[in-house]
């Protein structure tokens, strides 16, 4: 059995980061089942609107069980069905996610991460605010 752990943005995920979904065998769940566990247990995030990925691949064939999904384009790149765990990464509509007022759970931010939706928020806001041309890079 492979512990299966979800990761987005702390917007898409309630404020988290990450949903860990238990115990699953990657011969057996597919990807819809997956998606089903996180709108399970994160009820914003639909089903239609969740793309997963693994190493940069998305899984977009919701039909096929973990273990054929996550192929990479390299000979031999799969998962190993004795995997201890697996990590997949979960991409949002921008829209449904950004919000005029961020919260910024602080406990829940890396002090070597960025997020993305905060500064484009702050430069929204500081450009709506100043005359002077500012950028993020």
């Amino acid at each position: 059995m492979t512990k299966l752990t979800v990761v987005s943005t702390y917007t898409a995920l309630g404020g988290q980061g990450k949903v860990l979904l238990g115990e699953c065998d990657v011969e057996e769940i597919t990807v819809q089942e997956v998606k089903c566990r996180v709108e399970l247990l994160c009820s914003n995030v639909n089903v239609s609107e969740q793309s997963l990925w693994w190493r940069g691949y998305v899984l977009d064939d919701d039909s096929q069980t973990l273990r054929r999904a996550c192929v990479g384009v390299n000979e031999g790149e799969m998962i190993d069905p004795s995997l201890e765990s697996l990590v997949l990464f979960l991409t949002v509509p921008l829209e449904k996610y950004t919000v005029d007022e961020p919260q910024r759970p602080l406990d829940h931010v890396r002090s070597s991460s960025f997020d993305l939706l905060w500064a484009k928020h702050e430069r929204s806001s500081a450009s709506n605010q100043s005359t002077g041309n500012c950028n993020i890079i």
